[in-house]
């Protein structure tokens, strides 16, 4: 079938003999123009290297419920593709059944029949460096240019295609900042694009005044090494698997576990929230669209501030009314034990000042609490 550049019109006869190929053609011509470019880039990579090699040529009206489950077989068994990959890949062909069951009454989706692959938990695969893990690993690491990226990534957070986009323009040596305003995406071919950030998540970033001098230093040596270096060019050259490999060797030589290139950002937001810093604060370094995505992102964190801020309530309860009486160490012990409230306080501690006004005034009812039991 041969679809006109541009055109819209597909009858429903024409949709169940259509192709794979075909009807992603024409799936993707409604859909692009209200998506982002790294959403469009995610899903043809997806099906030009996944999708469109089994099924391409096939008849989708014609697959099978067996075709689906055999393919989703191979797909299991790749060592090379992590649980979420398999989930987004299983998804985004499974959009397609939908579209063409919705807008052509092609049905049933042998997808969701089939069953989904994969996870959309990130925990599972999430490993993380401790600021000494990454000091061991960088250490090691021979490539002056990559041992300054990964450190970047690390202190930063930012995402890899928004380091492959930084320019000496970005950085600001003397506020210790670096502002984030586009991102490298990687094309077929041996092509780049500049592309605003995901979600168009343009912000500016603070950097430890240590790091900056480092930084600084790494450009005046790209400055020294190339006499034609412009304050417009990259500081970092993609090659790759560059990052990966140079990582490899530093977790070989420092005898440090082994994470992904992404894995150094969750380092990050788990370093900050270790320090318990802002969740809001965190939100919006890492350029997340909400802090709903933060707070479930990293909610498996949020089990061990439990013990933390349990704590921290029986100090502040003590130093204010005294540990002398029996009747107050039994009032802590009663607080400790409502779940509802520690709950409540875990959930609702740095969110909007609406949620903390509620906080504080449920913190005046437990300290109201606490007084009623010392003094009866």
């Amino acid at each position: 079938m041969n679809l006109q550049k541009g055109g819209l019109n597909m009858n429903k006869n024409q949709a169940k003999k259509a192709t794979v190929s075909e009807l992603y053609q024409y799936y993707c011509r409604l859909r692009n123009p209200k998506m982002e470019k790294p959403s469009i880039y995610s899903r043809d990579t997806m099906y030009r290297i996944h999708i469109l090699p089994h099924f391409g040529k096939d008849v989708l009206s014609k697959i099978s419920i067996m075709d689906i489950e055999e393919w989703q077989g191979i797909i299991l068994k790749n060592p090379d593709i992590g649980n979420i990959r398999k989930r987004n890949i299983h998804d985004y062909f499974s959009s397609l059944f939908n579209f063409c069951e919705l807008r052509f009454g092609i049905s049933p989706n042998p997808c969701r029949i089939a069953g989904a692959i994969g996870s959309k938990e990130p925990h599972a695969q999430m490993k993380t460096w401790s600021a000494d893990e990454c000091t061991k690993v960088t250490r090691n690491i021979s490539s002056y240019e990559l041992r300054t990226a990964i450190e970047l990534l690390f202190w930063t957070g930012i995402r890899k295609g928004e380091l492959y986009g930084l320019t000496a323009r970005d950085f600001c040596e003397f506020e210790s900042c670096i502002d984030i305003n586009k991102q490298y995406q990687r094309r077929a071919g041996g092509t780049y694009e500049i592309i605003p950030p995901k979600y168009n998540s343009c912000r500016i970033i603070g950097v430890p005044k240590v790091f900056a001098k480092k930084l600084a230093k790494y450009i005046k040596w790209k400055r020294e090494r190339d006499k034609n270096f412009k304050d417009t060019d990259f500081l970092f050259t993609w090659t790759k698997r560059g990052l990966e490999n140079a990582m490899r060797e530093g977790e070989a030589k420092g005898k440090v576990k082994r994470i992904r290139v992404h894995d150094l950002r969750h380092s990050h937001a788990t370093h900050c929230m270790d320090s318990m810093v802002n969740i809001v604060a965190i939100s919006k370094r890492l350029g997340h669209r909400r802090v709903s995505t933060t707070v479930n992102k990293y909610a498996h964190l949020r089990e061990q501030h439990n013990k933390e801020l349990v704590d921290w309530l029986n100090n502040q309860f003590i130093k204010h009314v005294g540990d002398q009486d029996d009747k107050l160490v039994n009032a802590i012990q009663e607080i400790n034990s409502s779940k509802e409230t520690i709950n409540f306080l875990i959930n609702s501690a740095d969110l909007s000042n609406k949620v903390r006004k509620k906080w504080k005034m449920r913190m005046n009812e437990l300290y109201a609490f606490l007084y009623s039991h010392y003094k009866n």
